[in-house]
């Protein structure tokens, strides 16, 4: 076998139409055979006496049709030929080494047919066709191939048409399939929408019954029927139904089952659907599983759906791909209504169902170690113990203070210290004016003197009754002169020990008056403190007597106080909306920055106790309260 060299420059040429070919071919349709296509071109072609048609599988091989035998040629060689024309993708004319009885020389024309494209891009190739043919000219070799072009048309319309009319067929079931979703989607519940599919599905596919169930505790439980509204669960012929469910779910594949043929998917288990069959009296079956898309990406079959037809009306490969078309729109929408429909109490349980297959079952690592975090932090915390302690807001008061006050009416003279400032025992605090009490002494000492000289007088002259009014006279002067030089003494006011100037600033009021009994100063001594503790009146029967503690100052943070509780006052004071008892502690180990007025937090130690119980402690107590307010 040989490329002709005399036709190495042969192209291919357009196709050649005549009438004679016309007539011949102008009832041909799409159900016209192959073989007698290829019979009848090679009858057309002048000096083709042999022919082989092949067409692509879908899996790329190239798979004969129709032949056409003849003694003179080997059909190998055609096969080969063929193979050749499909890798080059063009028209071939080869040599063959025969010689035909009349002298003529063999050739073999080999021609990719390709569909036909709505495009510029090359078309796929679908089929080859190879002839054997004998030709005395190259002419008459030219016009063969014509021919055999032309012929290839129908091929090529043949493909189109069935491409348009498949497509036209998807196109249908797909909007039979969108309407269908429609309808169920308008419906309001699940019961509703499943009645609506299964009647739909009846009505299109001319079904005797056709049968809904979903998986209950690992097995089907059939929940609507198409001719039924309400039928008996525990029937033979329902439970037959649902064997045949659960055979194709167990299985996860869709069951085409014919009476006498078995199933259509061969390798399947078919025992139930063989006996749901001989039961409805021979009847073709066909169960789909209902898939759904988990929210943890796993895809589960959750129902099926079981379709009976007659046994004269099987089920073909185009109803069951409408079918699964429909389940796989119109099942997430019944299954969306399906969980929708379910009490709260079935959904918790739902919920706590798939979290105990994840936690006990395989993967979800999370969730298990979460899981173990979670256990392992309620039981450390059930059974450890902890130290108790009651916190509170406190505030470091004076142990005592002494309040210096204005001794008389009168004017302030001198004041040196004011508030926040230390004084020592004896030093001078403020002193008022007493000029006036110093006039006053001298006028009281010359009264004094006279009735001296009074008294003596009566008492020389014997004068008894002068002498007794001199002497109480006397007596009356010597007072007031006692009083005058006791206000003196006071007019200056000392320190009466060493401590802390609490209140009082009269450095901007010399010279004023002040009346007798003024608060002018307040004076605590250093080193004796205490703090109050306003203790929550929910907490007060926590807190006893010498109960120890610290208090952490605001101004302080970093040095803790020791304290000790001495008194619990059984008066209380509102504040922030709640009521509070003060609590008295002294403080073991005050430091030279302690002053009166610092604020804090005090903590109480109560007991060591569980830890749980006291962090929930405020919880279960106002529950405990709520509980009693409801029922007692």
């Amino acid at each position: 076998m040989s490329i002709h060299a005399d036709l190495s420059d042969l192209k291919t040429p357009e196709p050649l139409v005549t009438m004679t070919n016309m007539q011949q071919l102008q009832n041909l349709n799409t159900s016209f055979s192959l073989q007698t296509w290829l019979e009848l071109q090679t009858s057309l072609i002048d000096g083709a006496f042999a022919g082989l048609l092949t067409i692509k599988s879908p899996e790329g091989r190239l798979e004969p049709k129709a032949l056409c035998e003849s003694q003179d040629v080997d059909i190998d060689l055609l096969a080969e030929i063929t193979e050749r024309g499909l890798e080059q993708g063009e028209g071939l004319v080869l040599e063959l080494e025969a010689i035909s009885e009349s002298g003529c020389q063999c050739y073999a024309l080999a021609y990719p047919v390709a569909n036909f494209s709505g495009t510029d891009t090359e078309s796929e190739i679908f089929a080859v066709v190879t002839l054997a043919v004998e030709a005395m000219s190259a002419d008459k070799l030219s016009v063969a191939m014509q021919q055999l072009q032309w012929g290839c048309s129908w091929l090529q319309l043949s493909s189109l048409y069935s491409r348009q009319l498949q497509g036209g067929v998807t196109d249908a079931r797909l909007g039979d399939s969108v309407s269908l979703l429609a309808n169920v989607l308008a419906q309001p519940n699940f019961d509703a929408a499943a009645m609506r599919l299964l009647s739909d599905m009846v009505s299109k596919l001319d079904c005797e019954m056709v049968s809904l169930g979903y998986r209950k505790k690992g097995s089907i439980e059939i929940c609507h029927l198409s001719h039924s509204a309400q039928f008996g669960k525990k029937m033979n012929w329902v439970r037959a139904i649902e064997k045949a469910m659960d055979e194709a779910l167990d299985q996860q594949i869709t069951i085409n089952y014919a009476p006498g043929g078995g199933a259509k998917n061969s390798g399947l288990v078919i025992v139930a659907h063989a006996a749901l069959a001989l039961q409805q009296q021979e009847e073709n079956i066909l169960t789909l599983p209902i898939f759904i898309r988990q929210p943890d990406g796993l895809i589960d079959a959750v129902g099926a759906l079981t379709l009976e037809r007659d046994i004269d009306a099987p089920f073909t490969e185009a109803d069951v791909e409408y079918c699964e078309s429909v389940i796989a729109l119109a099942g997430c929408v019944l299954e969306d209504k399906r969980e929708n429909a379910k009490s709260i109490a079935i959904k918790v349980l739902d919920v706590g169902r798939d979290q105990q297959q994840k936690i006990l079952g395989p993967d979800f690592w999370g969730r298990k170690l979460v899981l173990c975090a979670v256990m392992f932090l309620v039981l450390f915390f059930t059974f450890a113990q902890g130290e108790y302690w009651l916190s509170s807001d406190g505030a470091v008061e004076a142990a005592y203070q002494r309040v210096l006050a204005a001794p008389y009416d009168g004017y302030i003279d001198d004041a040196s210290v004011r508030a926040g400032e230390l004084v020592k025992k004896g030093e001078l605090v403020f002193s008022l004016d007493d000029r006036d009490l110093q006039l006053e002494r001298l006028r009281w000492r010359s009264q004094k003197t006279k009735l001296s000289r009074q008294y003596q007088e009566a008492m020389a002259n014997h004068d008894r009754a002068q002498t007794n009014i001199i002497a109480a006279q006397l007596a009356q002067a010597k007072a007031q002169l006692k009083l005058v030089e006791s206000k003196l003494e006071r007019a200056n006011q000392f320190a009466p020990f060493d401590g802390l100037i609490v209140s009082g600033d009269l450095s901007q009021r010399l010279g004023g008056g002040v009346a007798k009994g003024d608060q002018l100063f307040e004076l605590s001594p250093l080193g004796q403190y205490r703090v109050e503790l306003l203790v929550r009146e929910s907490r007060i029967a926590d807190i006893q007597l010498q109960q120890k503690g610290r208090v952490y100052l605001s101004a302080l943070p970093d040095d803790p106080f020791d304290i000790e509780v001495t008194n619990i006052t059984p008066l209380t004071r509102s504040k922030d909306g709640a009521s509070y008892f003060s609590v008295e502690a002294k403080i073991a180990n005050s430091n030279e920055f302690l002053r009166p007025g610092m604020e804090g937090v005090g903590k109480l130690y109560i007991d060591d106790r569980n830890l749980m119980g006291i962090w929930t402690r405020e919880l279960s107590e106002w529950v405990r309260l709520i509980l009693w307010r409801w029922w007692s």
